[in-house]
């Protein structure tokens, strides 16, 4: 039987870009704490009244920004995000457990044609027309092949902190 809650979600949803924000944190030379944004482009989801889930949720690689244009350049480049051949990073949702207010997210994450599967615990509010949902999470970014550091014993922490707060409303 479906709380009220529950009822609450059942619906298709697409991403406000202007009111989603993502943002990263990690170092550089495993010491400078690095900063930054990225800008979500779009975004859909749907929940069924039988609670299965679809949706995804894509952001603008060449949006980098961390407020040094020539760090910026280089995370763009074919050392990190190589934004000429992989000029987006795609969240999709495979499935979903839902115990309002949170949420946990089961899916895909594909950055640099890297797809590799990541759970995700997100904080959920959810209005008649609005729904938010807030994730924090550590990725390793080996597993998607981003990293200068080379060979056994190097890049001991090559894991970035990522915030999104998404905010999709009805249609």
């Amino acid at each position: 039987m479906q709380t009220e809650c529950d009822i609450a979600l059942v619906g298709s949803w697409v991403l406000d870009p202007r009111r989603t924000t993502i943002t990263f944190e990690t170092k550089a030379m495993w010491i400078l704490k690095v900063k930054g944004t990225l800008s979500a482009v779009e975004g859909h989801g749907s929940v069924a009244p039988d609670g299965s889930v679809t949706g995804s949720l894509t952001a603008d690689m060449r949006s980098v920004n961390t407020r040094i244009a020539k760090r910026d350049s280089h995370l763009r480049s074919i050392d990190f995000f190589d934004v000429e051949h992989n000029p987006t990073m795609t969240f999709t949702l495979l499935s979903a457990r839902v115990f309002l207010p949170r949420a946990f997210l089961n899916g895909t994450l594909e950055i640099r044609s890297c797809i590799q599967r990541v759970e995700l615990d997100a904080a959920v509010t959810v209005s008649d027309d609005t729904l938010t949902m807030d994730v924090e999470t550590q990725l390793d970014r080996r597993n998607w092949g981003i990293s200068l550091a080379k060979g056994p014993g190097k890049a001991s922490s090559m894991h970035s902190f990522i915030r999104a707060q998404a905010t999709f409303t009805r249609i």
